[in-house]
Order: C-alpha cells, then structure tokens, then sequence
C-alpha cells in the first residue's frame, strides 16, 4: 500500500445473500469487476427503497473513493458509520475520504476511533500518521508509525515515513537508521536514498548525502527534491559549478520551486555571479511573489 493506506474491499462482501439480498448481490459483482457505473446504479436503487442500508452506502462510499468524488465518498461514509459506528473499516474508509479532502482532524478523529475498535489495525496507524504529520503532531505522529511497523516490521515506506517525521523533528541520527533500514528492504526506494542524504548532509557529511542523492537520480531521474537536495549537498563541499546545473535541472522540472530557486541564487552569490543572482531571484518572484521569494530578492540585492 502506497503513502495513503487503503483497504480496497469491504468486509462481508463475498459472503452470500438471500434473495432480498440479491441486487446487493449484482452489485457487488459489479462493483468487484471494475464496472462503477453499473454498480452504482443498483446501489442507488436499493438506497431509493432503503435509505439506512449500511453495505449499500459504503460501498457507495467506496466508489467514490475508487472514482475520486470525495464529496460523495464522504456523504455515503458519513452515513454508513450512522447506521454501524462499530466498524473499524467503515471508520478507516471515512477517514480516507476526510484526507483526501484535507480535513485532517475530521480524519484523524475517524482514524482514532477505528483504532480504539481495532488496535491492530495497520493502515489506520499509517494513516493517522499521515494526518498528524500534517497538522503538525510530529511526536503522535512518529508513535503511530511506529506501531504500524511493529505490525508490520518489513514495510519499508513505513521507515521512511518514520524517518521524515524524525528528521522534520531534528532527530537525524534516528532518521538515517530508518532510511537505511527502507533502502535495505526495497534498494530501488529513490525517496529513502533521497531522504538519507537530506539526514546525512544535516549530520555533517556532505560527500555521503551527494551519492545518496546521485543514487536516488539515477533510480528515478526526474525526482525534484533529490535534484535540490543534491545542490545543497554539493554547496555544502563547495563546488557551486557543480551545484548550479541541479538546481536549475530542479527549476526545469519544476520552475516553482522556493527551495530550487533559493539554492540557485545561494550558489550564484558564493560563485560571486552577482548579477545572475539578482536575476535569478527576480525570475522567482515572478512565477511565484511571496515573502520569502521577496526576501530572496532583497538578499540578492543586498550582496550584489
């Protein structure tokens, strides 16, 4: 499962039906083919005849999920958790439609109340995770993923979600020994190379962080933040000629980027080309005016 966990089916769905129960039924035969359009339409008759029916309106919800209407996933959650407020699924599913709405404590508030239901419940501890981090909860964060890993100690996006959440908290040292664990356990994982390089450079060793961020390139060349990270690193040792062509293969990929645009107009001022500086730190008050790109600016100026 990806950053957002999420469990695809519903529980009960392939037990069987009594004939009152068959439209369900073609339903979710449907619904299990990938055919939405015609799911949807028996669920939303059965909901015309029963407005309170629980599977109907979560797998309904889960359509919505499937199809991206987060409005209707939410709607048919919220209602479906009216009729059962015990399902640790039905509440994990309305949790993932409030995150992928960005209403992270309405989330978060669906995915502790799963996990009081289900403490074992992996995803939700992910998840929650995910939304603490959002708001900002690191340590609550970091205690839920721990527990998802301890439900699942193999699960190599879990450390480095661990580890992000360390390193957005100063701890590098931790930080780092979950990113080597993530590379070990999935060595194509660019993220972790990346993020081990971010924690390697905080930690004072520029030479290591740059081969992690070359090696993050290499497995995915159009990752961003490795083309940023890699400028810092190679600032950081010094070599501005060799700094500069990432930060602006960042730009080109990404042209709003502050952190590219920043490092860019960094190594334009210590290789002393002043002028382009400037020039570079107008060029991002252009795509993008706002107090730190006018900061920016006004340190170009200030040191030209």
């Amino acid at each position: 499962m990806g950053k957002n966990e999420r469990r695809s089916g519903s529980r009960g769905a392939s037990v069987g039906f009594t004939p009152a129960e068959s439209p369900l039924h073609a339903a979710l035969s449907h619904h299990q083919n990938g055919e939405f359009a015609a799911a949807e339409a028996i669920y939303r008759n059965i909901l015309g005849t029963k407005p309170d029916h629980g599977q109907a309106l979560y797998n309904l919800g889960i359509i919505g999920l499937q199809t991206r209407r987060l409005d209707l996933a939410a709607e048919m959650l919220t209602r479906a958790v009216a009729q059962d407020g015990d399902n640790a699924e039905w509440l994990y599913h309305l949790g993932l439609a409030e995150q992928w709405r960005s209403r992270f404590h309405e989330a978060a508030a669906h995915y502790s109340k799963a996990l009081r239901l289900e403490p074992k419940y992996a995803e939700a501890h992910t998840n929650l995770g995910n939304v603490l981090k959002e708001i900002g909860r690191l340590r609550e964060a970091a205690q839920h993923y721990e527990e998802a890993l301890r439900l699942r100690p193999d699960a190599a996006e879990l450390h480095t979600n661990l580890a992000n959440v360390l390193a957005q908290n100063g701890d590098f040292d931790n930080a780092a020994t979950h990113y080597r664990r993530a590379v070990n356990l999935q060595p194509a994982f660019a993220e972790a190379h990346n993020g081990l390089g971010i924690a390697l450079l905080a930690m004072g060793q520029p030479q290591d962080a740059v081969e992690c961020h070359k090696l993050a390139l290499m497995l995915k060349p159009n990752l961003v933040e490795a083309h940023v990270n890699l400028g810092w690193a190679l600032l950081a040792l010094g070599r501005t000629a060799d700094a500069q062509p990432a930060f602006e293969r960042a730009l080109a990929l990404r042209p709003d980027s502050l952190e590219a645009h920043r490092g860019l107009v960094r190594t334009l001022l210590a290789g002393r080309h002043r002028d382009d500086a400037v020039e570079a730190a107008m060029a991002a008050l252009t795509v993008r005016e706002t107090p730190e790109t006018k900061a920016l600016f006004v340190e170009a100026l200030l040191r030209s």
